[in-house]
């Protein structure tokens, strides 16, 4: 606390009027109630220098005064309080150190839980298994070699699906492998185009199958036209899919 030369002025406020006094300070950026009181001493008393000739040093002498006494004032008010808030804060340190002087004690009286019992044999999670090259081979119809560069053996791959009922067909250093139902409904339907025109024809079985399927039957005639199997016969008027391969 800084001190100033002069002579002491005891003012009183009552708590309500000095409560008020400390927000005007902190809003004015006056570090104390003492600081901004001796402001508004001063600015009065400049005030009243002007109008009835006063000199402005003997304003601020009394600003000192005044404000000397404000800090005195408001430093008797605080103490109390800060008493009280040092004892709370005591009193709080004190009980935490009790808990946790406590903790041992307690930990110590909780009984242990016994061990959660193992099963003998403990079942193995299955993952899902993955459908088999047939029922793949079921959903799409038909599965091309050319469409399986990711197999290591597709010798292998290629005759397990005929052992396991497949049609498979070699088309020119490529096998196609067919399910044995899909196989019959595309002979039936290709055997029923009149058009002589094999993109035309494969449109229209393109259409007849529709979707994905539609699309690889479209695909597996026109890779039997080019190796012999399905052709356009004159005689017949409509195109013929042989069993051969």
């Amino acid at each position: 606390m800084v001190r100033r030369k002069g002579i002491p002025v005891l003012v009183w406020f009552t708590e309500e009027e000095y409560s008020r006094l400390s927000i005007e300070a902190r809003r004015s950026g006056y570090a104390t109630v003492g600081d901004y009181v001796r402001e508004l001493v001063l600015r009065a008393l400049e005030a009243s220098s002007g109008e009835a000739g006063h000199p402005q040093a003997n304003a601020k002498v009394i600003a000192d005064v005044i404000a000397k006494r404000l800090e005195r004032l408001v430093a008797d008010l605080i103490n109390p309080f800060t008493a009280k808030v040092d004892e709370v804060n005591r009193k709080v340190a004190e009980l935490l150190e009790a808990v946790e002087s406590m903790k041992p004690e307690v930990e110590a009286e909780q009984p242990t839980p016994p061990p959660t019992p193992r099963p003998a044999k403990q079942q193995m999670r299955r993952a899902p298994s993955r459908p088999s090259g047939m029922e793949r081979l079921h959903e799409e119809g038909v599965v091309f070699e050319a469409d399986l560069q990711w197999l290591r053996d597709p010798e292998r791959f290629f005759a397990k699906l005929k052992s396991s009922g497949a049609k498979v067909i070699n088309l020119r250093g490529e096998k196609v492998a067919v399910d044995p139902e899909f196989w019959e409904e595309f002979k039936a339907r290709v055997e029923e185009i009149g058009v002589r025109d094999l993109a035309e024809a494969a449109v229209l079985v393109r259409t007849e199958f529709g979707g994905d399927k539609g699309a690889r039957a479209a695909r597996l005639l026109e890779k039997l036209a080019k190796a012999g199997i399905a052709y356009y016969d004159e005689e017949l008027g409509h195109w013929v899919v042989e069993e051969e391969g």
